[in-house]
């Protein structure tokens, strides 16, 4: 794990070619990205683009409201990285589930709690890309078999059950982490070979914590944006141990937190993708088979 979080720099017109190629590899997989958020976000980037050229961004403000582009950065940035980990087509029941997580409201604020939610399905997918892209066999959860868990990794010779969760706010991170473990408690993955050791994973994206959609993110420069992801992280970190008890978190469980926040920085006029995983559960480094769970810490992370 590093202390500082991965920097990706960007250009508008980058991400606005990349989602015309995010498009055609979206047909390759028999996705149509007409019914999807996707061909919304091309519009969008296009109309940013145009904006920042002409020098009309504040005429563009007022036809496309700040959370709709704003929305559109965190989604966009996340199907990158799915394209990258999955360059070539899928099964079509994985391809399901990529259809599953970018259909729907394109607006974070519209998600809706007690319903399955797109974006938790692209955070599966997205937290099994980190690893994919990272020499880490991982075996996804397509038909969302209750059964299995969302995902399995191998590291050596131990596989690692993972739960992928995200908290809508700090208050509900808790509460995030305890359904994981029960999920991971009712799940028995009848395809992993029961002699390997096995440990317990729960991925809690914590994004939502500072970036809710409303507006895109500024700040004036790295050292601002690097210290904005420290802050969110050391608040998820506090809500956490505030409401844990003795007893409460198996000691064995791993616990990661994952922040993602994509921010126009003013000093070089760049947008920068912030990515960042925090490792919040030091009990389990202490167990018999911790050195197996460095070694997945070690490997596991933002690709830059």
């Amino acid at each position: 794990m590093t202390n500082e979080p991965i920097l990706a720099p960007t250009t508008l017109a980058d991400f606005s070619k990349q989602m015309d190629e995010v498009s055609q590899w979206l047909v390759l997989w028999g996705i149509a990205t007409d019914r999807t958020r996707v061909q919304h976000y091309k519009k969008i980037f296009e109309g940013v683009l145009r904006a920042r050229i002409t020098g009309t961004i504040e005429d563009f403000a007022k036809e496309c409201r700040p959370e709709e582009y704003s929305s559109c950065f965190v989604d966009a940035s996340a199907i990158r990285l799915i394209k990258r980990a999955f360059p070539k087509p899928q099964p079509r029941s994985l391809a399901k589930l990529l259809e599953r997580g970018i259909e729907g409201t394109y607006l974070l604020r519209e998600e809706r709690p007690q319903k399955p939610k797109a974006r938790d399905y692209l955070f599966e997918l997205m937290f099994a890309s980190y690893l994919r892209l990272r020499g880490i066999p991982v075996l996804l959860n397509p038909s969302n078999d209750e059964s299995r868990t969302d995902l399995v990794a191998r590291v050596v010779d131990c596989s690692f059950d993972i739960e992928c969760k995200r908290a809508q706010s700090a208050e509900a991170l808790f509460g995030a982490v305890k359904k994981g473990i029960k999920q991971l408690n009712r799940a028995g993955n009848r395809f992993t070979r029961r002699e390997y050791p096995r440990r317990s994973l729960v991925a809690v994206d914590i994004s939502k914590l500072c970036f809710t959609g409303s507006a895109l993110l500024e700040f004036p420069s790295l050292r601002h944006l690097r210290a904005q992801v420290r802050y969110t992280m050391a608040c998820a970190a506090r809500a956490l141990e505030k409401e844990m008890r003795p007893g409460t978190i198996p000691d064995s469980l791993i616990i990661i937190f994952h922040l993602k926040i994509p921010a126009f920085v003013r000093e070089d006029g760049c947008l920068w993708d912030a990515t960042k995983f925090h490792y919040a559960s030091p009990a389990a480094l202490a167990s018999p088979d911790g050195a197996i769970t460095m070694r997945l810490m070690e490997r596991i992370g933002p690709v830059a």
